[in-house]
């Protein structure tokens, strides 16, 4: 397949590249800072753009015109106003659409989304459920997936994946609990918060499974809508646990943090002129007891995890630690 990454630098976007030309696929990758992209050293051929209206325009005209597939996996997860959230994630999912539109009667269009955009969960919920989004993030994901589904050409196949908690090497969101893990000191949201559950996707699973749907070659038109997960279910405290053992760490103090004390938190930081992930939005998130999702849909496609969280958490520690992140 010939490909574009959006967001080819971050996490996901990252390891997507590596893999798809390990497997000899063709790999276009959209980046901000080509500089940043040689210093991962990223592969592919490199895309100068970024989800700005007239960028789009600009690099979409630049793109092979026997292009495949799209895997948009570029976006904000945190952001200090929720307009970002709006304008990053669904407006820019809508201008690229229109644009791809005009140069692609035939693509493949795959959007990386999120359990966010379909809200908490304490049971593991299928693609099937009534989506009710908690926070301004989930909110632009749902929105960028219904832009998906409404603006895309029917002769084109789409794709929706989405992913609960993802760890694996480079993911730099997980790396603040292995930092309190190795501080000895674990804080958390709410009295309860060392039984609040999750599921968790690995990225290389993850990354698996958005290649499993990328070559999908069906007779009749594609639109689907995934969840991806590696472990179906994991509570917060076995989640420390595990990282505690791969850290070599006995021992850590838990420290529950009051919702209403992490918003005072929250206020505080919002004045500040600079951006620091914990939000109001980050606390609807953070506050909720549950987000269990089941991949037993995938599943159906032939996508079989590869990863416990014994192993996630290893391989991640390993990365850290190689980086000198801890």
């Amino acid at each position: 397949m010939k490909v574009l990454v959006t967001g080819a630098t971050g996490f996901v976007g990252s390891h997507l590249c590596e893999k798809l030309t390990q497997q000899g696929h063709e790999v276009f990758a959209l980046v901000r800072s080509p500089q940043k992209a040689e210093r991962l050293e990223l592969p592919g051929e490199y895309i100068k753009g970024n989800l700005e209206e007239e960028s789009i325009k600009s690099w979409v005209k630049r793109l092979p015109q026997d292009i495949d597939c799209i895997i948009h996996t570029a976006g904000v997860v945190s952001a200090k106003h929720s307009l970002t959230f709006a304008k990053t994630n669904h407006l820019a999912t809508e201008i690229l659409i229109k644009a791809l539109k005009d140069k692609y009667e035939n693509l493949h269009f795959m959007l990386i989304s999120s359990q966010a955009a379909a809200g908490p969960s304490a049971q593991l919920i299928d693609e099937s459920i009534d989506c009710l989004p908690v926070s301004a993030y989930g909110h632009s994901k749902l929105a960028a997936e219904n832009a998906v589904n409404k603006l895309s050409p029917k002769s084109w196949n789409t794709t929706i994946i989405r992913p609960p908690m993802v760890i694996g090497p480079r993911d730099s969101a997980v790396l603040d609990v292995f930092k309190m893990v190795k501080g000895r000191i674990v804080t958390g949201p709410g009295l309860n918060f060392k039984k609040k559950k999750y599921s968790v996707v690995n990225v290389f699973d993850l990354v698996d499974a958005i290649i499993l749907c990328a070559s999908q070659t069906k007779t009749e038109v594609y639109k689907e809508t995934y969840f991806v997960t590696s472990i179906d279910e994991v509570t917060f405290e076995e989640l420390i646990n595990e990282i505690s053992a791969a850290l070599g760490i006995k021992k850590v103090m838990f420290m529950a943090l009051p919702i209403w004390f992490l918003r005072i938190v929250a206020g505080i930081i919002y004045t500040l002129p600079i951006h620091l992930p914990l939000t109001g939005d980050k606390i609807n998130e953070l506050e909720q007891d549950a987000w269990l999702c089941s991949n037993s849909k995938i599943k159906g496609l032939g996508f079989i995890p590869n990863y416990n969280l014994k192993d996630t958490i290893e391989m991640t520690a390993k990365d850290y630690q190689e980086r000198n992140w801890l």
